[in-house]
Formats: C-alpha cells, sequence, structure tokens
C-alpha cells in the first residue's frame, strides 16, 4: 500500500467506526427516548426523572454492543466497565442538565432530548475509543 493512501485509509476506517458507534448508539437511543415517552406519557414521571432512566437503559445497551460490535474490545468488563460508567454518569448529568434547561424556558421535552443526544454523541465516542474500549 503507498504511504500516501495510509493517512486516508485510517480516515476511512474512523469513519467506519464512527458510524458503527453511531448506529448502535441507535439502538440504545430508541431504548432511551421509548422508556422516557413511557415514563413521562403512561407513569406520569417528570421528564428528567423519565430521561434519567431511559438514559441508564441506554448507556448499558451501548456499553455492551459497543464493546463487542464497535470496537471488538477484548478489554476485561472489570477495567472497561467501570470507565464507561464514569463516561455514562457525566453524560447522564449533562444530559439531565440540558433537559432540565431546555424544558424549563419551554422547550418541549423530545426537542430538549435531541439536543441533548447530540451534544453528548462526538464526547461519548471519544471517551469510548480513546479510553474506554482503547
Amino acid at each position: 500500500m503507498p504511504v500516501a493512501d495510509s493517512p486516508r485509509t485510517a480516515m476511512l476506517q474512523l469513519f467506519r467506526q464512527f458510524l458503527t458507534f453511531t448506529g448502535v448508539g441507535a439502538v440504545g437511543t430508541l431504548l432511551h427516548y421509548l422508556t422516557l415517552i413511557l415514563a413521562v406519557s403512561v407513569f406520569g414521571l417528570a421528564p428528567t426523572t423519565g430521561t434519567g432512566i431511559g438514559a441508564t437503559i441506554g448507556a448499558l445497551t451501548n456499553y455492551l454492543l459497543n464493546r463487542r460490535i464497535t470496537f471488538r474490545s477484548s478489554c476485561r468488563h472489570c477495567e472497561a466497565l467501570p470507565k464507561f460508567l464514569i463516561t455514562a454518569a457525566s453524560s447522564l448529568g449533562l444530559n439531565v442538565v440540558i433537559v432540565g434547561l431546555l424544558t424549563h424556558v419551554g422547550l418541549h421535552y423530545l426537542l430538549a432530548q435531541v439536543f441533548a443526544t447530540g451534544t453528548v454523541l462526538v464526547g461519548n465516542y471519544l471517551a469510548a475509543r480513546l479510553w474506554i474500549f482503547r
């Protein structure tokens, strides 16, 4: 392989990995949103409580799928899981704050959640790639 193709190949691999991460994240996000909608619409919970429960379910789904599919990590759970939990807790906190602030100023809770999801996506990918599943 020519040296000139190496950076391009590396960028394509990185892009594919990010797309896989995003696809796996879509599964976790779907579970998050379904839980949020059920919590608010069916059980009458506050949007911040619903998003907290949903984010937890989505995060655990993302951990298992990203470990196996996106990063094909052989890292032991006792090493990767605590790092993931720190990242997930930080993301959960940021998510709840964003949803809380945006719903407080009158934005619909689902739109607030979309904004929160987009905000934490890139940071979560970088943490997973560079720290959790390295």
